[in-house]
């Protein structure tokens, strides 16, 4: 009796395993066109300016500058002990620019007051050595003294150095950390972090964008690079992007990973790198983007803006591609 008990259990818990991924694929065929991508961005540096690209491939591990080495956030500035230091404590690195050269295989630097500095991308992996992004330890491979001294002049901090996160290097999968073990089932599989905050993906609409800039008092010079999304899309209403669990984006399709909270990073001026006194726009959207009380647990009191994205098949995309979601 008990044998059958634990066979009918078996049969109807498998059945609702194969009725749940029946519904799902129904559900994730379904696709409806939502808006065009307008703009793309690469972040090659972690917390440093973004670059504007017309075509990207996109991978488990994150978005390529077309197809060579430069990754988005697959160069993150340390302490020497390794430990990685963003624009939220150091304002100035927002106004980082980078330029790809030879395929992929130099990244210049250049910022306000100073000399460009070329850095040839490091691909020996052996000489790897740990980082830690919020407390995860992950390979990289120091890219020298001279772009080291560069930094550390520019923000002003005397042990600062340059790691590069080669392909074949070990990885992060979402959702480590104890705050966000309640999404660890949905993120399995849904690509990797390297030396992004989260996830591998983020995307954002312009409606959102301009919903926040006009509610603010004073928006500014308010702008998409406060938000630093990968992909921008036009063509939706406001927050329409967080409505949706999976995106078609070109030959790629992405997965819903999280709603993304946003931290200070946003308060910051881009064009002087100083953390705006208003702590704008953050507080306007504290007004009307926090999330439900039930998912405090996550996303704690910090406001949603756009999502986290990670990676179902990966493909290539370009700017003016159809976004599709359901």
């Amino acid at each position: 009796m008990q044998r059958s008990q634990i066979a009918i259990g078996g049969a109807v818990l498998a059945g609702g395993a194969l009725a749940l991924y029946a519904y799902t694929q129904k559900q994730r065929r379904n696709w409806q066109p939502i808006g065009v991508v307008s703009k793309m961005f690469i972040h090659p540096i972690k917390s440093c300016c973004g670059t504007e690209i017309q075509t990207a491939v996109c991978t488990q591990n994150g978005l390529y500058h077309d197809s060579c080495n430069i990754l988005d956030r697959g160069f993150v500035i340390t302490r020497v002990d390794g430990t990685f230091v963003t624009a939220r404590a150091y304002p100035l690195m927002v106004k980082i620019s980078t330029v790809v050269e030879d395929n992929g295989g130099v990244l210049v630097l250049d910022a306000p007051g100073m000399e460009p500095v070329k850095v040839n991308v490091p691909l020996n992996e052996t000489a790897a050595i740990m980082c830690r992004i919020w407390g995860e330890e992950i390979p990289g491979i120091d890219c020298g003294d001279e772009v080291a001294k560069w930094l550390q002049k520019y923000l002003s901090l005397d042990d600062l150095r340059l790691k590069y996160h080669p392909s074949s290097a070990s990885v992060r999968p979402l959702c480590q950390r104890d705050t966000y073990a309640p999404l660890r089932f949905q993120n399995k599989n849904n690509g990797n972090s390297i030396y992004h905050d989260f996830s591998p993906y983020n995307i954002l609409s312009e409606a959102s964008i301009l919903d926040v800039a006009e509610r603010m008092e004073k928006s500014g010079n308010l702008s998409v690079r406060n938000f630093r999304p990968n992909f921008l899309i036009s063509g939706c209403k406001p927050h329409n992007e967080n409505n949706w669990t999976h995106f078609k984006v070109g030959t790629a399709e992405f997965k819903f990973a999280k709603h993304c909270h946003r931290c200070t990073l946003p308060n910051i001026d881009t064009d002087t790198g100083i953390m705006r006194p208003d702590q704008e726009p953050l507080q306007t959207m504290k007004t009307f983007r926090l999330c439900k009380e039930e998912d405090r647990k996550v996303y704690g009191t910090s406001p949603i803006l756009g999502v986290n994205l990670g990676i179902f098949k990966t493909g290539t995309v370009s700017v003016g591609d159809v976004v599709y979601a359901c």
